[in-house]
Formats: structure tokens, sequence, C-alpha cells
């Protein structure tokens, strides 16, 4: 009991051993009874039967104006501030990508406590956030910029409410308004009308 595994696709510290199966039990505090075979038959990830230190990643993406220079800086700056973050081995971070709307980043960092790993990650990326704000590195939201390759000319607004079939509507109902108030050539003609 007490090791962090990850077995048939759940994760969890083992909290029981039984006969014929063992207990896991989850971070949202929720058991898990995983049959014995499963145990010998699968692979098991253990987080901490021999050393409890592990990679955590924490994945960030940027502006296209950013300098991946600073992002770079910020990003082991904040790491070194956290007080659960493992120096040795030392953080690192690597430039992982091109994105649609952002430069990709990956900061690695080890830790020895892999229970808390959400809660550190999610430490860290308040803290890079007001980093970024202070140092107005910006936080892109997805956007696409539409190129149009012809000569086609696109309507505004007002050829648009000219060409439509209700201000034709509109316009014929002026004209038949404006022959009926005219002068009328004799009574018979403004009667017809």
């Amino acid at each position: 009991p007490g090791d962090v595994i990850q077995v048939a696709g759940h994760a969890g510290t083992v909290d029981k051993l039984r006969l014929r199966s063992t207990v896991l039990k989850t971070l949202d505090n929720v058991e898990i009874f995983v049959p014995n075979k499963t145990l010998l038959t699968s692979t098991v990830e253990t987080y901490t039967h021999s050393d409890r230190k592990v990679r955590v990643p924490v994945d960030v993406g940027v502006s296209y104006a950013s300098t991946p220079e600073d992002v770079r800086t910020v990003l082991l700056d904040v790491a070194a501030r956290h007080g659960l973050v493992l120096k040795d081995p030392a953080p690192t971070v690597f430039f992982t990508g091109f994105g649609d709307s952002s430069l990709d980043f990956r900061l690695l960092i080890w830790i020895n406590d892999p229970p808390r790993s959400a809660q550190i990650s999610s430490d860290l990326r308040f803290m890079i956030f007001r980093e970024f704000a202070r140092r107005g590195i910006e936080i892109p939201f997805p956007q696409r910029d539409i190129h149009l390759r012809s000569d086609v000319r696109l309507a505004s607004n007002t050829d648009r409410r000219n060409d439509s079939p209700s201000s034709d509507a509109a316009q014929s109902a002026a004209g038949s308004a404006a022959s009926t108030t005219g002068p009328a050539s004799s009574g018979q003609d403004a009667q017809q009308i």
C-alpha cells in the first residue's frame, strides 16, 4: 500500500491488497477495485516503486509577436520560484511548434510528490499567466486570416440594401404614389389609376 500506480486505464494510490483484488484510491477519493489477475497480466506503471520523482509537462502557447527567448526565461523563472519543483533535475523548456494561432512551448519540471502533480501544474499556470501579463507576453485566442485571391468585389451593406427585393418594392410603391398625386390630364385618367 501507498504506491501510486496506473493499470488498465486507472490511476491511483494502492490502498488495500485483498485476496482477489487490489483497491486503488484516486485523487477524487474514489475506490477502484482492480482484479489481481489484471495486475499480473497487464502493464503496470508505478510512480513510486523505487523513486517518487516524476516529470510533469506544462504546455503553453503565446502570440506570434512574442520573443521565444523571453518566453523561455519566464517559464524557467516561474519554475524556479515554485517550492515543490525540484532543482535537480533542472526544469527545461522546449519550443514545440508553430500552432495556427500560437508559438507552442512545453515546460518540463520534476517533482517528488506524484499525487500533487495536478495542483503543482495549476499553480505554475497561474504564475505563468501573471508573469506573462506583467511582461506583456500575450496568450492568443484562435483566429483566422482570410485572403481572397480573385478580383471578386464584395458588396458593401449599402450596395446590398439598394439591390434587395424589399427596396425594389419600396421604390415601385414610391413611383406609384408619385403618379397618383401628379396632375391628371382628365378626371377619367385619374380614376383609372
